[in-house]
């Protein structure tokens, strides 16, 4: 397995289209891509998110990374460097996703560990990571990264539990 961390930039807009069909292909929604339109707009706003200046009034700043293996896009993370009441209570501050026909292949351990090295490398002494409390997966993805529950509450905006984890790092 060699993943990498890389920003996204304009020369990974026919990746991504194989990478949101597979997604499609599995009828299910990919993490950071909301209301996707084009890859442009999609670049455009992670670039305003990942820069002080240019941060939306309602977002922390984050930086977003394809992790990519031999040419392909596996999944998605990202690092949140600040809190606000959704960070702290709902999205924690790293995200992963991996690609469908990935699934099950420990590259979801891997994006995981990656993004905790890059959090080191940029002084965090720890994260919170969250999950849906059904998502068994994930809550054993986190676990394997030495994540300690902290406690688990009520998401009334989605009517479901989500998990609540610390990583030292």
């Amino acid at each position: 397995m060699n993943l990498k961390l890389i920003i996204p930039n304009k020369k990974h807009s026919d990746l991504v289209i194989d990478y949101l069909n597979d997604f499609k292909n599995n009828n299910e929604e990919p993490l950071n891509f909301n209301n996707f339109t084009d890859y442009n707009t999609w670049l455009n706003k992670i670039n305003l998110r990942s820069n002080k200046n240019t941060l939306p009034i309602d977002r922390v700043l984050t930086t977003t990374f394809f992790v990519i293996n031999n040419n392909e896009i596996i999944g998605i993370t990202d690092l949140k460097y600040e809190f606000n009441n959704e960070v702290l209570n709902y999205t924690g501050q790293i995200s992963y996703a991996v690609r469908p026909s990935k699934r099950h292949n420990n590259y979801g351990t891997e994006i995981l560990k990656l993004i905790l090295i890059y959090a080191k490398e940029n002084n965090f002494s720890k994260v919170l990571i969250t999950c849906d409390e059904d998502n068994v997966a994930s809550s054993k993805i986190i676990e394997k990264n030495n994540g300690d529950l902290e406690n688990i509450i009520y998401n009334s905006l989605e009517n479901k539990n989500i998990k609540r984890y610390w990583i030292y790092l």
